[in-house]
């Protein structure tokens, strides 16, 4: 019997027979002849030289997300930045707060001791929850922040 006879363009026929013959070829099939998995519909890969369906792109986790949006967009691959973006595209709120995340990058950066005041009230109205409850943390400690950003 030809590899793969059992197959013809709608999926395999009979599971019995298809087990059988992957037996014959050497395979190893360690479950009933009446559970040999079959293929449901024509969109899923067969043996019988049909296509299979291509699977989405995996989703990035967050911990990517967060990678993208916390690090120098110099220092992201093209792949990330076009990854990043679309996601961005697809979130305004998580968009706002990838901008306030970059301005407060540059506040760091800057040194820009009497900005942060400002962005906390735009962190208040525009950002997640997470951004919040930082902001929050960083007025508790605002006058060690704005000496630290401030002072040589």
């Amino acid at each position: 019997m030809a590899p793969y006879a059992l197959f013809s363009a709608a999926g395999a026929t009979d599971a019995g027979a298809l087990t059988a013959e992957i037996t014959a070829l050497g395979y190893m099939y360690r479950g009933s002849a009446k559970t040999a998995p079959l293929p449901a519909t024509p969109a899923q890969p067969t043996l019988g030289g049909q296509t299979a369906t291509p699977r989405p792109p995996t989703p990035p986790t967050a911990r990517e997300v967060t990678g993208w949006l916390t690090r120098h967009s110099d220092s992201l691959t093209e792949d990330e930045c076009a990854t990043r973006d679309a996601v961005l595209d697809r979130s305004p709120a998580l968009r706002a707060t990838g901008d306030l995340v970059s301005e407060f990058a540059q506040i760091l950066t800057q040194r820009r001791g009497h900005e942060p005041r400002d962005w906390m009230q735009r962190v208040d109205t525009d950002a997640a929850a997470a951004l919040r409850s930082f902001a929050t943390g960083l007025d508790r400690d605002l006058e060690a922040v704005t000496a630290g950003l401030t002072l040589s």
